[in-house]
């Protein structure tokens, strides 16, 4: 059988922004978005910053019903990767 719907509950564009948002302090250093997923690899060993990012997939999705969830306050992924998800799938 196949995949007939999705739910994204709190989805992310990408992993580089799910660390700038668990470590947001960051965000008010110059550059610092781009260099900390890179010293981010000693908290986690196994994410690669420069790998694959979910928002690259989207050319691979079918066309099926998709619904995504995401609370604008959270604290843990932001809320415009989500916006930056439904974007893509207009597209």
């Amino acid at each position: 059988s196949y995949v007939k719907a999705v739910i994204l509950e709190g989805p992310m564009a990408s992993g580089n922004s799910a660390i700038m948002q668990r470590h947001s302090y960051l965000k008010y250093i110059p550059f610092m978005d781009y260099i900390f997923p890179y010293c981010a690899k000693f908290y986690y060993p196994n994410y690669c910053p420069s790998g694959k990012q979910a928002i690259k997939s989207l050319a691979t999705v079918e066309d099926i019903p998709i619904v995504i969830i995401h609370a604008r306050d959270d604290t843990i992924l932001p809320y415009s990767g989500a916006c930056a998800l439904y974007a893509g799938l207009r597209m």
